[in-house]
């Protein structure tokens, strides 16, 4: 906690400005919500699920919302494309679910509404910046195993920030470790965890092995 890495994150997403250098994506400079507000682009799903949408718009208007803006769809090929993506999070697509308000949603529910507004943007890479740390732990198993399918199926990239090494341990190819703003060590997952070089890396992983 306190490493840095939700700054990372809504640096590499554009949300705020770096202090200097730049984001590259794919050879555009990241900058604002210029690869946000763009299918095929970036998109980063929040920590709170509570905060991240607003709680008095329907499960449809949130989903929706970003193709309204982009005005490339019809409003038929809009609908369709919010139920498909609701479907992928595995949650209902009828009417009477597409007309709930957010507030009368649980928080795995919301979160999962969050990946479908995210998902409707067909990202190429997607920042789940801690998006289960606030979900009690039979709905994190469920949404850490969500996103690994939807991952599978789309082939989208995706950056996972977590301070669960177990989850880290079992859902990364790569592992970057982060202390007081810096990166220091990264590799191949198995490796970073069976053979850690850095000090603090060492101490992280001695404490998931006390688990066991």
């Amino acid at each position: 906690s306190g490493s840095g890495k939700s700054t990372l994150a809504n640096i590499l997403s554009g949300v705020i400005e770096s202090d200097e250098g730049e984001v590259v994506f794919e050879g555009t400079i990241v900058s604002g919500n210029n690869l946000t507000s763009k299918k095929n682009g970036i998109q980063i799903v929040f920590q709170d699920p509570f905060s991240s949408i607003n709680e008095r718009f329907t499960v449809e208007e949130v989903i929706s919302e970003p193709l309204k803006i982009l005005k490339e769809d019809s409003p038929k090929e809009i609908k369709g494309k919010v139920k498909k993506s609701l479907e992928e999070v595995q949650l209902p697509n009828d009417e009477m679910f597409l007309s709930r308000k957010c507030f009368s949603l649980s928080g795995g529910q919301r979160q999962r509404l969050s990946l479908a507004r995210s998902l409707v943007m067909k990202p190429k890479l997607l920042i789940a910046d801690e998006i289960t740390s606030m979900l009690d732990p039979s709905t994190k198993a469920n949404i850490v195993r969500l996103l690994k399918g939807l991952q599978n199926k789309n082939g989208f990239s995706m950056l996972y920030i977590t301070h669960d090494l177990l989850v880290a341990r079992k859902i990364a190819d790569r592992v970057y470790v982060m202390q007081n703003g810096k990166i220091v060590e990264q590799g191949i997952a198995y490796e970073v965890f069976s053979n850690p070089e850095d000090d603090y890396t060492k101490k992280l992983v001695e404490g998931i092995e006390n688990l066991f």
